[in-house]
């Protein structure tokens, strides 16, 4: 059965109307990200630099591999850190999937994106460094590990474990 040609046109704008959209987008897609419609193709290529809520870091934790929540350790104890999900680089450099670690004693995580300061209870190990020898007073402590980026800055709350231990 022949359609008449007021329902081939018909059928054409609709097809057209609906199709259209998905190759816009693809093409935007396409021709954007060319160096040919970018004033300065390194800038196009260069990802910006880490910060607290980056999407590199959405997988990424850290974790204490010594003490666990909830032991009782020694006034001087081998403190052991991990992460998953990003590497461990001097602080300093700023590159994305990178950062340090930080020990805050008895006090609050820092807010995402928030410079971690130092002091006697915020820790920094700006070279890198996994571990660290505690000397802590008999009673309970609240240990933090956070991880920031090159510039100090903390990234979010899947890179900070909060732990107690009660020490002897």
């Amino acid at each position: 059965m022949m359609k008449s040609p007021v329902a081939r046109i018909g059928f054409c704008v609709l097809t057209f109307l609906l199709a259209f959209p998905l190759v816009f987008a693809l093409a935007s897609t396409v021709l954007v990200g060319s160096s040919a419609f970018a004033a300065d193709p390194e800038v196009v290529a260069k990802p910006e630099a880490p910060h607290a809520g980056s999407g590199a870091i959405k997988a990424a934790h850290v974790d204490f591999i010594q003490p666990k929540d909830g032991q009782t350790i020694s006034q001087k104890y081998m403190a052991k850190f991990s992460v998953e999900g990003m590497k461990i680089a001097p602080a300093g450099k700023i590159e994305i999937g990178t950062g340090h670690f930080h020990l805050l004693i008895d006090t609050p995580p820092v807010k995402e994106g928030v410079v971690i300061p130092a002091d006697a209870t915020h820790v920094h190990f700006g070279k890198g460094q996994a571990e660290y020898e505690m000397n802590l007073t008999p009673g309970t402590h609240t240990l933090v590990l956070q991880f920031a980026d090159g510039a100090h800055r903390a990234y979010n709350d899947m890179m900070t474990k909060t732990i107690t231990v009660t020490v002897k």
